[in-house]
C-alpha cells in the first residue's frame, strides 16, 4: 500500500480568483457605456463584481488551506510509516542475528575440534558462508529501512 502523496497546492491560487474578477471588472467598466443607462446600476454592477471577488477570494483560500493540511497529514502518516517499518528492521535484524552468533561460535568450535578432517573443513566452511550470507542480507534489510524504505537502485537481496 503504498499512498501517494497529494500533488502539491497552486503557488498563487488564492490570487487567481481577484484578478479574474478585477478582469470582469475593467471590461465592465470599458463596456458599461454601452449596456448600463444609470449610475445607480453601475454601482450595482461594480457591487456584485466585488462581492464576487470576495467569494472567489475565500474559497481560493479554503481550497489551499485544505490542500495543506491534507499535504500536512499525509507527510505526518509516511513519517509514522517510515518509523514502523525502522522499528520492525530492528526487531527482526535482532531476532536472526542472535542466533547467528551462536551459529558462528559452534562453526568455529567444530572447525577446530575437526580442523585435520578436509570432509569436516568444506561443510564448516559452507556453513560459515550461509551465515555470512545471512547476516549481510540483514545488514541490507537495516540499510533498506534506514534509508526510508527506498532500495539503491540495480541492488538485490541475493
Amino acid at each position: 500500500m503504498n499512498e501517494q502523496p497529494p500533488t502539491s497546492p497552486p503557488k498563487l491560487a488564492w490570487l487567481a480568483s481577484p484578478f479574474l474578477v478585477l478582469g470582469l471588472l475593467v471590461v465592465s467598466l470599458l463596456a458599461a457605456p454601452h449596456f448600463i443607462d444609470s449610475r445607480a446600476e453601475m454601482i450595482s454592477v461594480l457591487r456584485a463584481m466585488a462581492m464576487l471577488g470576495a467569494a472567489g477570494s475565500i474559497l481560493s483560500f479554503l481550497v489551499v488551506r485544505w490542500h495543506q493540511q491534507r499535504w500536512s497529514e499525509w507527510r505526518k502518516r509516511a513519517g509514522e510509516r517510515l518509523e514502523e517499518l525502522e522499528q520492525f528492521a530492528s526487531r527482526v535484524a535482532h531476532d536472526i542475528v542472535s542466533p547467528l552468533g551462536a551459529a558462528t561460535a559452534g562453526v568455529h568450535m567444530l572447525s577446530q575440534k575437526l580442523r585435520f578432517d578436509p570432509r569436516s573443513q568444506k561443510i564448516a566452511s559452507a556453513v560459515r558462508g550461509s551465515v555470512d550470507r545471512v547476516a549481510a542480507i540483514v545488514d541490507e534489510l537495516l540499510r533498506f529501512a534506514w534509508a526510508g524504505g527506498h532500495a539503491a537502485p540495480n541492488e538485490s537481496a541475493d
